[in-house]
């Protein structure tokens, strides 16, 4: 008898009517209804615990993809033009040199250990077990599933709501936002986390995931606050040079810096450094420069200057998105000829391509303009002798008709 009612317990969700067959839920739902039967714990603790030990079983594989994304940062510089010379002959449709540059990246990557396939593997797991939770603590909460709805922590009195004062969604957009700050250093240069986009990329993803989460139950914003903790505390313990040597891991890649910039020093002390070289300067009657002109102007507002910001960030983000699609249409690839080397550059620039091509198109128009012109005066002429023609041949038959006796009747 207690093995048939120990045996139903197990299937809570079930009973009431959440079978989803086979697939992501219901692997997340055997997960869930062992911890909170085994385990004792509410449901809400036992949908947290469900994400914690989900972060901890793939902990190893997203070590290994953060390590993959920071040996691919480091060989940017050797990749990106094998890169760009493997997309302009796929382009042109030279298949034996995009095989080349595919075995050349290949050999490249397997020298430094590089497996791509390390860096996609935490999504592929992540993906499906993510819609997973979100689809089964949804399904949870609508119903309610008997206990979740009574549940209560702290000011939260029922799981199966959301939050009313907004909590929970925000500390998980704070944690996301967080999350992308330490992301930028362990991604590639190319990656949209450290392109001019990035500040507003920080911005409107946190404040999307503060909409999305403010509508979702407790227990479901409990879980996204819960795994997105973990994750910004796995990521801001692997950027720590013991930490990551504890773990065999290497070395951070570190962007160069131009010289002269000093990169510790705040924005104060950059200031009056530029103060400095300025008023030297102007002591050895030089024209100071524009970096060394910028602090003179020390009573523009806050607001003022956060516009300035903004605009500057949305410039670069606009000539970051031009590169970006220029790079994919291929219209910034730099030619090569048929033997894989660097063609020259083209004797005329776009400018001067385009004015020569205006100046081509109205030389044309001009041309077709005379040529009608003198089509539209030789029909003129034409039409002319045709009339002279006709009014000399009846003169002719009107004079001849004179001159013709009349015939007697």
């Amino acid at each position: 008898m207690k093995c048939r009612i120990f045996r139903r317990r197990l299937g809570t969700c079930t009973s009431v009517g959440m079978d989803y067959g086979w697939g992501p839920t219901s692997l997340v739902q055997w997960v869930v209804e062992h911890i909170h039967i085994y385990s004792g714990l509410p449901w809400w603790a036992s949908i947290v615990a469900t994400g914690i030990l989900t972060r901890l079983v793939l902990a190893k594989p997203v070590i290994d993809s953060m390590e993959t994304a920071n040996k691919v940062r480091k060989l940017r510089a050797i990749t990106q033009p094998i890169t760009q010379r493997m997309w302009h002959f796929q382009r042109v449709g030279n298949t034996l040199e995009v095989a080349k540059a595919r075995a050349e990246l290949q050999d490249i990557h397997r020298e430094h250990g590089v497996n791509p396939i390390k860096g996609f593997l935490p999504l592929l797991i992540q993906i499906p077990i993510g819609f997973g939770t979100f689809r089964l603590v949804r399904g949870m909460a609508a119903l309610p599933v008997p206990g979740l709805a009574t549940e209560q922590l702290g000011w939260l009195s029922d799981m199966s709501l959301s939050d009313p004062f907004y909590i929970l969604p925000l500390v998980a957009a704070t944690t996301i936002y967080f999350n992308l700050r330490l992301s930028a250093k362990q991604t590639p240069p190319g990656s949209i986390l450290n392109s001019p986009m990035a500040p507003a990329t920080r911005a409107i993803i946190p404040a999307i995931s503060f909409i999305a989460m403010s509508w979702l139950p407790s227990a479901l914003q409990l879980y996204f606050t819960t795994t997105g903790a973990m994750v910004f505390g796995q990521s801001w313990l692997l950027s720590f040079p013991k930490v990551r040597q504890a773990l065999g891991l290497s070395p951070l890649a570190v962007e160069p810096t131009s010289q002269g910039t000093n990169t510790t020093s705040g924005p104060q002390l950059r200031l009056i450094d530029q103060m400095v070289e300025a008023q030297r300067a102007r002591a050895m009657g030089q024209t100071p420069t524009a970096s060394e002109q910028q602090p003179a102007d020390m009573n523009v507002s806050a607001i003022d200057r956060m516009m300035a910001n903004i605009k500057k960030n949305l410039a670069e983000a606009r000539r970051d998105a031009t590169e970006r699609l220029n790079q994919i249409t291929g219209q910034d690839q730099q030619a090569y000829n048929a033997d894989g080397s660097p063609a020259p550059p083209p004797r005329l620039s776009k400018k001067d391509l385009k004015v020569a091509a205006e100046y081509q198109r109205r030389r044309q128009e001009e041309e077709d303009a005379l040529r009608e012109e003198r089509n539209h005066a030789r029909r003129e002429a034409y039409l002319r002798a045709m009339e002279q023609e006709q009014q000399q041949s009846g003169a002719q038959a009107w004079r001849k008709h004179r001159k013709t006796p009349a015939r007697k009747l």
